[in-house]
């Protein structure tokens, strides 16, 4: 039992005072804090790459909405400009054309085009849902049945 105490206290007087001792702690501490230092360089690394990820999927979004927008306005012009050319007026909606602006008038209130409409409207809202674009609760209210009498926008073309 003595030899064995003895035997210990020779191995830690040995690995306090050795020169390979002491160099192998180094090298392992150096090692640690060269892990240490890679681990942080990849978390920046990681958070650039996603920060930049954010900023492309958020100028993708402006650039979609930009479009859609020139698109919408394009439609618009061409109705009005085709419109005040011509003595005829066109539902683009249902593809139908007019001799009268009272004939087109009867036509936004009938029931054809006005559920028509109302099935573009939901398709709209649905690919704004799809594409993550349109507000929770603008979503919550378009998807909402109507109560009573339903209310349909309708676009005056004429004007």
């Amino acid at each position: 039992r003595d030899f064995n105490e003895q035997v210990r206290s020779l191995v830690s007087h040995i690995r306090k005072k050795d020169p390979r001792v002491l160099a192998q702690r180094e090298r392992q501490r150096e090692l640690d804090e060269a892990r240490v230092v890679a681990e942080k360089k990849r978390a920046t690394e990681q958070r650039r790459k996603r920060a930049e990820e954010i900023a492309m999927l958020a100028e993708q979004e402006k650039e979609m909405l930009a479009a859609h927008d020139e698109a919408v306005a394009d439609l618009m012009g061409d109705l009005s400009d085709s419109e005040e050319d011509e003595d005829t007026f066109h539902c683009p909606l249902c593809r139908k054309t007019f001799k009268s602006e009272k004939m087109m008038k009867q036509h936004e209130k009938s029931k054809k085009h006005r559920e028509k409409l109302a099935e573009l409207q939901e398709e709209f809202a649905e690919e704004l849902d799809e594409a993550g674009l349109m507000k929770q609760e603008e979503s919550e209210v378009a998807q909402q049945p109507a109560r009573g009498k339903k209310k349909v926008l309708c676009v005056d073309t004429t004007a």
